[in-house]
């Protein structure tokens, strides 16, 4: 992971997997109960810094909204 900490946002490869995860999932929060927000965040299940080897795997990855991500990944409200 380089330093600045952005892997593997920085990588080509992440282009790709956000683009098909944001098409899988119809472009809407995949989380349960109403949309919170239009600005949509693809999201690691399980973390890419825990996990590097599935930063890229579809199957790690889901459609939230900003809120739900938020919630999610910073415990915020």
């Amino acid at each position: 992971m380089p330093a600045n900490g952005r892997w593997p946002y920085a990588d080509p490869r992440w282009t790709k997997a956000r683009t098909a995860t944001l098409a899988r999932d119809g472009y809407r929060c995949t989380a349960p109960g109403p949309q919170h927000s239009r600005i949509l965040d693809v999201d690691h299940i399980e973390e890419w810094a825990k996990r590097p080897d599935l930063a890229f795997v579809l199957s790690n990855l889901r459609t939230l909204c900003r809120l739900h991500h938020n919630r999610k990944t910073h415990g915020k409200r």
